[in-house]
């Protein structure tokens, strides 16, 4: 008897389960109860295509029932070729997968603000689609979820979006206009928008976000990015590099921070919007860690941001114009694969760690008028084998050259005064020093390394050579000789 009970049971149970998803047709639309829930229900495919201009209530009753329509389930509409038109209700929170695939006649559709998810493929091949109103909490879009709507032109991403997946929009040639309001730039998975958008399209982001677009994945491969101007900066973007400008009334700009690659050619002036601006000045970390091989700069930059191309390992080339009167701090730094750099007439000042760790730098062109080297300009420049410092030049500071493991040969000019501690330290190979000051200059000690004092040779103005061998730290050289004249 109990087992017969406990059979009746589980066969009530089934029972519910089934009536509980089964599916029911109101006004035409076939909806199921959503699973977990008494009186919610998506809708559904029906045995026959819907068509038409479609209003789905927010709720309806049936069988003495009040329901809640929550979602747009899974191939709902999918390929009912005549849907002309779909109004959602207010309560629907979702679209699923597919569920409006190949509806070639759609051609336009407001989410509604409750929706925080549009799944896989949900609007895939609406070749009609013309623009989407997307809600405020909309917060993940699937993969190929837009794809081929090849009639689409202008979306405007809300603010609260986390995620768009690959290929959301894919296909979509005629997008040319997508605004994201997020300050946060959405993660993007590979492939969300196609090539075309990329080169043609333009990109509208918060004016504060532009830099973070521009160095973020996908958002960086826009060709043409641009800010909403509200803090007085307009920022754009043009075959590929970034600008901004810092006034209505400017008509230089910048360029700034983005993901570049391979070579990397600046052009003296650019035109966006109507306008012409001249490229004055590369900025801040502008290209930064990029994977750039080589950047050619314009005769029209005057200056060059600190940090502006520390990091670019793969970096083999580069260019700089001849009005630049400075090289930044840390400009190149890291720059590993750099073999060889002409640095311009007019530079007078190499600041610090400007070269720092340029591994494979092995030749420096180094202008006669510069007249100030900083703290660790060279330090780590480990292929570098010889170096002539400037006759303006007076000091060489802390670690100037700490670590130039190859470095063999330096000359110091006549007007040298003082070398700062461990500025030759870890210059294991320095086997030639010429100092043509006529007075030894002021040295700590430790300047050299104990091989360079031991091993190497010392070379300075015949009638100095007895000033240099009582001179504090000079005297420690074990050969100390006339420089040959001719």
């Amino acid at each position: 008897m109990k087992i017969f009970y406990k059979s009746l049971f589980v066969i009530g149970l089934t029972c519910f389960a089934q009536s509980a998803t089964a599916a029911f047709i109101a006004d035409g639309i076939t909806y199921a109860v959503v699973p977990g829930t008494e009186n919610c229900c998506e809708i559904i495919a029906g045995d026959e295509a819907y068509s038409g201009d479609i209003v789905i209530p927010s709720t309806f009753t049936y069988e003495y029932r009040t329901y809640t329509v929550t979602a747009v389930g899974a191939y709902a509409f999918s390929r009912c070729l005549s849907l002309t038109s779909i109004t959602l209700p207010e309560t629907v929170t979702s679209i699923g997968k597919f569920a409006f695939y190949r509806c070639r006649a759609l051609s336009a559709i407001t989410l509604p603000k409750s929706v925080t998810i549009v799944e896989d493929y949900a609007f895939s091949y609406c070749s009609s689609l013309t623009s989407i109103a997307f809600p405020d909490d909309l917060t993940s879009i699937g993969e190929n979820a837009f794809s081929r709507c090849s009639s689409l032109t202008s979306i405007t991403l809300p603010d609260h979006l986390l995620e768009i997946h690959a290929e959301a929009f894919a296909g979509c040639d005629k997008l040319k206009t997508v605004n994201c309001q997020s300050v946060i730039p959405p993660t993007c998975s590979n492939g969300v928008f196609g090539e075309k958008t990329f080169q043609k399209g333009v990109l509208r982001v918060p004016d504060a976000s532009v830099e973070a677009y521009l160095s973020a994945g996908e958002w960086g491969s826009f060709c043409n990015v641009g800010g909403s101007n509200q803090s007085g900066i307009t920022y754009f973007s043009v075959d590929g590099i970034a600008y901004r400008t810092y006034s209505e009334a400017a008509d230089s700009c910048e360029i700034t921070i983005r993901s570049y690659s391979g070579r990397v050619v600046v052009p003296s002036t650019v035109t966006y919007g109507g306008r012409a601006y001249t490229v004055s000045a590369i900025g801040e970390s502008a290209f930064s860690g990029s994977s750039v091989t080589s950047i050619t700069i314009p005769e029209t930059v005057t200056r060059i941001g600190m940090k502006a191309f520390s990091g670019c390992g793969s970096l083999t080339s580069v260019t700089l114009p001849k009005r630049l009167t400075s090289i930044g701090e840390y400009l190149f730094w890291g720059c590993s694969s750099l073999p060889s750099i002409v640095i311009p007439e007019g530079v007078t000042s190499i600041r610090e760690h400007a070269f720092k760790d340029c591994s494979s730098l092995t030749a420096i062109t180094i202008p006669q008028n510069l007249s100030n080297i900083e703290y660790g300009a060279f330090w780590g420049c480990s292929s570098l084998t010889s170096i002539a410092i400037p006759q303006n030049v007076t000091f060489v500071e802390y670690g100037t050259f700490y670590g130039c493991t190859n470095l063999k040969t330096v000359t110091f000019p006549e007007g040298l005064l003082e070398i700062d501690n461990s500025a030759f330290y870890g210059c294991s190979n320095l086997t030639t020093v010429n100092c043509l000051a006529t007075t030894p200059p002021t040295c700590d000690t430790g300047v050299f390394g104990e091989n360079t004092l031991r091993n190497g040779q010392l070379r300075v103005p015949a009638a100095s050579v007895n000033a240099y061998k009582t001179a504090v730290m000079w005297h420690d050289f074990f050969t100390i000789g006339a420089i040959e004249t001719r």
